[in-house]
């Protein structure tokens, strides 16, 4: 109650709560660690980390889409950035839906921040790759939803709108060709992957 008495009057302006939701958002990660390290079966340190993850976004999409404290291309790489570290430290902890969590917010908040639908097609497109090429190693089923529903939606989306440049619609196709090249590597790679992993992937493909 007391910040928003002081947001209104102006005490509390938007830089300083930009930065104060990045602060907790990073003091929220540490506690995550710490209480990990402690006990590595507690569910409290991914929930943490998952709490602190979520302040982390949402200051982007403050800093870039609200008050506009930063260019999109530079939300739009802290925002990629942010998720595969998540998606790193779940792999580290072995927790799927921290992972998933990790991934799938960090493609639907990407083209959020970018302001460039375009761009941030592409950024999806790029995050989706590399979380397939990271999941070699693990037997994640959800995972692969994850990693893809969202840039499949975009994209289907994108392909239904009207008025499209030559440009845009060369960059769609593009886009969409490697959407589906990486849907089906994740069939040959995991083609000896336990049948809940294999259904997923037929999901995917």
């Amino acid at each position: 109650f007391i910040l928003v008495l002081a947001a209104q009057y102006g005490y509390f302006g938007p830089a300083p709560r930009t930065i104060s939701a990045a602060g907790l958002g990073v003091v929220l990660s540490a506690g995550a660690f710490v209480l990990h390290r402690r006990d590595a079966d507690n569910a409290g340190g991914p929930a943490l980390l998952a709490t602190g993850m979520a302040a982390a976004f949402l200051s982007l999409v403050a800093g870039t889409t609200l008050y506009h404290l930063m260019p999109g291309a530079l939300g739009l790489l802290l925002a990629g950035l942010l998720g595969i570290a998540v998606s790193v430290v779940a792999a580290l902890w072995r927790s799927e839906w921290l992972a998933c969590l990790a991934v799938a917010a960090a493609l639907v908040i990407g083209p959020w921040v970018s302001g460039d639908v375009h761009l941030g097609a592409a950024f999806m497109v790029v995050l989706s790759t590399v979380a397939a090429i990271a999941h070699v190693r693990m037997q994640w089923p959800v995972f692969h939803i994850a990693r893809t529903l969202p840039t499949t939606v975009l994209l289907i989306s994108l392909s239904g709108a009207y008025g499209l440049s030559t440009g845009d619609v060369w960059l769609l196709v593009a886009l969409t060709g490697v959407h589906a090249v990486m849907a089906v590597l994740s069939i040959l790679f995991g083609r000896e992957a336990p049948e809940p992993e294999q259904w997923a992937l037929a999901t995917v493909i």
